[in-house]
Protein backbone atom coordinates (compact mmCIF):
# COMPACT_ATOMS: atom_id res chain seq x y z
CA UNK A 1 0.00 0.00 0.00
CA UNK A 2 1.42 3.33 -1.13
CA UNK A 3 -0.20 5.20 1.81
CA UNK A 4 1.93 8.09 4.56
CA UNK A 5 0.82 7.00 7.86
CA UNK A 6 2.34 9.08 10.27
CA UNK A 7 3.49 7.12 13.62
CA UNK A 8 3.16 9.05 16.23
CA UNK A 9 4.57 6.97 18.85
CA UNK A 10 5.52 3.23 19.34
CA UNK A 11 6.75 0.58 22.00
CA UNK A 12 6.08 -3.10 22.04
CA UNK A 13 2.72 -3.50 22.77
CA UNK A 14 1.15 0.42 21.61
CA UNK A 15 1.22 2.23 18.59
CA UNK A 16 -0.07 5.42 18.18
CA UNK A 17 -0.96 6.46 14.48
CA UNK A 18 -2.52 9.65 13.04
CA UNK A 19 -5.08 8.71 10.60
CA UNK A 20 -5.34 10.90 7.50
CA UNK A 21 -9.12 11.80 6.45
CA UNK A 22 -10.50 10.34 3.77
CA UNK A 23 -9.08 6.68 5.05
CA UNK A 24 -11.63 3.68 6.08
CA UNK A 25 -10.41 2.92 9.57
CA UNK A 26 -11.54 -1.00 8.90
CA UNK A 27 -13.38 -3.34 6.49
CA UNK A 28 -17.32 -2.59 6.63
CA UNK A 29 -18.55 -5.75 4.37
CA UNK A 30 -19.30 -2.93 1.59
CA UNK A 31 -16.24 -0.81 0.80
CA UNK A 32 -13.19 -2.67 -0.86
CA UNK A 33 -10.51 -0.22 -1.19
CA UNK A 34 -7.50 0.14 1.16
CA UNK A 35 -8.06 0.41 4.51
CA UNK A 36 -5.90 1.57 7.65
CA UNK A 37 -6.20 -2.22 9.07
CA UNK A 38 -4.63 -3.25 5.70
CA UNK A 39 -1.84 -1.09 6.44
CA UNK A 40 -1.25 -2.09 9.56
CA UNK A 41 -1.39 -6.19 8.56
CA UNK A 42 1.07 -4.85 5.56
CA UNK A 43 3.59 -3.16 7.65
CA UNK A 44 2.94 -5.33 11.24
CA UNK A 45 2.67 -8.92 9.99
CA UNK A 46 3.06 -10.37 13.97
CA UNK A 47 -0.42 -7.61 14.57
CA UNK A 48 -2.42 -10.22 12.66
CA UNK A 49 -4.75 -12.12 15.10
CA UNK A 50 -4.44 -9.34 17.58
CA UNK A 51 -7.88 -8.35 18.75
CA UNK A 52 -11.49 -9.17 17.74
CA UNK A 53 -13.96 -9.39 14.85
CA UNK A 54 -16.95 -8.20 14.26
CA UNK A 55 -19.69 -11.28 12.43
CA UNK A 56 -21.43 -9.52 9.52
CA UNK A 57 -25.00 -10.29 9.56
CA UNK A 58 -24.86 -11.45 6.08
CA UNK A 59 -22.01 -13.28 6.77
CA UNK A 60 -18.36 -13.32 7.17
CA UNK A 61 -16.18 -11.27 9.10
CA UNK A 62 -14.63 -7.45 9.73
CA UNK A 63 -11.05 -8.22 10.26
CA UNK A 64 -9.76 -5.08 12.74
CA UNK A 65 -6.15 -6.48 13.56
CA UNK A 66 -5.13 -4.66 17.13
CA UNK A 67 -7.77 -1.82 16.26
CA UNK A 68 -9.35 -0.81 19.39
CA UNK A 69 -11.54 2.22 18.61
CA UNK A 70 -12.04 4.21 15.06
CA UNK A 71 -12.73 7.25 14.08
CA UNK A 72 -14.97 8.22 10.83
CA UNK A 73 -13.32 8.20 6.93
CA UNK A 74 -13.72 11.56 6.94
CA UNK A 75 -11.95 12.87 10.26
CA UNK A 76 -8.06 12.85 10.97
CA UNK A 77 -6.78 12.11 14.35
CA UNK A 78 -4.93 9.52 16.19
CA UNK A 79 -5.61 6.38 16.51
CA UNK A 80 -4.27 3.70 19.28
CA UNK A 81 -3.27 0.11 18.37
CA UNK A 82 -3.15 -2.84 20.66
CA UNK A 83 -0.10 -4.89 19.08
CA UNK A 84 -0.45 -7.38 21.92
CA UNK A 85 -3.81 -9.14 22.87
CA UNK A 86 -2.57 -8.15 26.45
CA UNK A 87 -2.48 -4.54 25.28
CA UNK A 88 -5.83 -4.87 23.49
CA UNK A 89 -7.50 -5.99 26.38
CA UNK A 90 -6.05 -3.52 28.65
CA UNK A 91 -7.14 -0.66 26.22
CA UNK A 92 -10.38 -1.47 25.49
CA UNK A 93 -11.19 -2.07 29.04
CA UNK A 94 -10.09 2.00 29.54
CA UNK A 95 -12.25 2.78 26.83
CA UNK A 96 -15.14 0.84 28.01
CA UNK A 97 -14.63 2.64 31.47
CA UNK A 98 -14.13 5.84 29.78
CA UNK A 99 -10.87 6.41 31.68
CA UNK A 100 -9.38 7.32 28.09
CA UNK A 101 -10.29 10.99 27.24
CA UNK A 102 -10.58 12.00 23.46
CA UNK A 103 -10.36 15.46 22.19
CA UNK A 104 -11.73 16.95 19.49
CA UNK A 105 -11.38 20.08 17.26
CA UNK A 106 -14.02 20.90 14.98
CA UNK A 107 -15.01 23.97 12.77
CA UNK A 108 -18.72 25.22 12.71
CA UNK A 109 -20.64 27.77 10.94
CA UNK A 110 -22.84 29.99 12.90
CA UNK A 111 -22.60 31.06 16.57
CA UNK A 112 -22.61 29.49 20.05
CA UNK A 113 -24.96 30.86 22.42
CA UNK A 114 -22.41 30.11 25.21
CA UNK A 115 -18.90 30.11 24.27
CA UNK A 116 -18.39 26.71 26.76
CA UNK A 117 -20.59 24.34 27.19
CA UNK A 118 -22.07 20.55 27.59
CA UNK A 119 -23.82 18.74 24.89
CA UNK A 120 -25.76 15.95 26.64
CA UNK A 121 -27.80 13.67 24.25
CA UNK A 122 -27.69 10.32 23.01
CA UNK A 123 -27.06 9.43 19.44
CA UNK A 124 -28.00 6.89 16.90
CA UNK A 125 -28.17 5.72 13.22
CA UNK A 126 -28.90 8.87 11.34
CA UNK A 127 -32.40 8.52 9.83
CA UNK A 128 -31.24 9.99 6.69
CA UNK A 129 -27.95 7.42 6.17
CA UNK A 130 -27.49 4.72 7.92
CA UNK A 131 -23.73 4.98 7.99
CA UNK A 132 -23.69 7.94 10.38
CA UNK A 133 -24.43 8.73 14.17
CA UNK A 134 -26.51 11.56 15.04
CA UNK A 135 -28.45 13.18 17.87
CA UNK A 136 -31.34 14.37 15.17
CA UNK A 137 -34.99 13.43 16.51
CA UNK A 138 -35.68 10.25 14.94
CA UNK A 139 -32.27 8.22 15.13
CA UNK A 140 -32.23 4.64 14.99
CA UNK A 141 -31.51 1.63 16.55
CA UNK A 142 -30.01 1.33 19.91
CA UNK A 143 -29.33 4.67 21.39
CA UNK A 144 -25.97 5.57 22.89
CA UNK A 145 -25.17 8.29 25.44
CA UNK A 146 -22.85 11.02 23.90
CA UNK A 147 -21.74 13.81 26.27
CA UNK A 148 -19.82 16.66 24.71
CA UNK A 149 -18.11 19.17 26.70
CA UNK A 150 -17.00 21.92 24.43
CA UNK A 151 -15.67 25.80 23.92
CA UNK A 152 -15.07 27.94 21.63
CA UNK A 153 -11.77 28.21 20.60
CA UNK A 154 -11.83 31.12 17.98
CA UNK A 155 -14.82 33.20 16.16
CA UNK A 156 -12.67 34.54 13.55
Amino acid sequence: MNIDIPILYEDDEVLAVNKPAGLVVHPDGRTTEPTLADWLVEKYPSIRGIGETIALTKGGVIEKWGIVHRIDRETSGVLLVAKTQEAFLNLKSQFQARTIKKSYRALAQGTFKESVGTIDKPIGRSKSDFRRWSAEFGARGELRDAVTDYHVLDTG
